[in-house]
């Protein structure tokens, strides 16, 4: 393959790479936004939404009234946006799911946001995904799955992605696992078939978004080969020798088991 200046090189991934990152760390605001949490909180529930929750069943709450202004003029509870978020976030699912069942049921009743939703499926992995899905991928759930993840990923690799460079690729790779454990389930090709519309065009944004993480992770990956052979004499970089974080190949096999082409 060709060579091209290193400065300029250097440039075009700069400006490729940043402007991905300003992209997903704009949505990330957004979620917290729509979470109606501030957004350092968001961050905090993203980044630790894979691990195991405390059980806290020994814990002592506190069984006081409620004080007098958390009322409304004709004796309901003012219901606070915030607290109602967070309750969702505490009463997330607290145990890995062994079988099909217990992951619907958690989905279904514990789950009730697509953040809640993410959120979990981060917190049970494309391992256990493989597992309890083997016997069925049920329509609805898939829809839920497509959906939790198109609406929600980007806001999380923005967050992931101010923690830690590079980290918005990771949580592709996460998404791209998820979606290749789902596809290895029971009756997928049938699932795939009926999820409407509205599932297909949300995959269709998904996976540009996707492409769009693969194009910066190249970017990341030039900026970082350029950077190691700063110290050398040679005044080009060759592209062949730069690794992508995230492999496209992948990307095309799942396109083509969804349906989108």
């Amino acid at each position: 393959m060709g060579s091209i200046p290193k400065k300029l090189s250097k440039e075009l991934s700069n400006a490729v790479y940043d402007d991905f990152k300003r992209k997903v760390i704009d949505e990330a605001k957004k979620r917290a936004v729509s979470q109606h949490v501030d957004y350092e909180t968001f961050k905090n529930m993203t980044l630790v939404a894979h691990l195991k929750p405390i059980n806290a069943e020994n814990i002592k709450t506190n069984s006081s009234f409620a004080p007098s202004w958390s009322f409304t003029s004709d004796g309901m509870e003012e219901k606070n946006l915030e607290t109602e978020a967070l309750k969702i976030y505490v009463n997330r699912p607290k145990d890995i799911p062994k079988s099909n069942t217990d992951f619907i049921k958690d989905w279904r009743s514990k789950c009730p946001t697509t953040e809640s939703k993410y959120r979990y499926l981060q917190f049970c992995g494309s391992e256990v995904l493989c597992k309890v899905l083997k016997i069925e991928v049920n329509t609805d759930v898939l829809k839920g799955i497509i959906d939790a993840l198109a609406t929600n990923w980007l806001g999380q690799a923005g967050a992931s992605e101010e923690a830690s460079e590079g980290g918005a690729f990771v949580e592709a790779s996460f998404v791209i696992s998820i979606l290749d454990a789902v596809r290895s389930g029971g009756r997928f090709d049938l699932s795939v078939k009926l999820i409407g519309a509205q599932s297909k065009q949300q995959l269709v944004q998904l996976f540009s978004d996707l492409e769009g993480a693969f194009t910066a992770s190249h970017s990341l990956s030039e900026l970082n080969m350029i950077e190691k052979s700063s110290e050398s004499d040679a005044n080009t970089v060759q592209l062949a020798e730069f690794k992508p974080l995230l492999d496209p190949n992948q990307l095309l096999v799942l396109r083509k088991a969804y349906g989108i082409q």
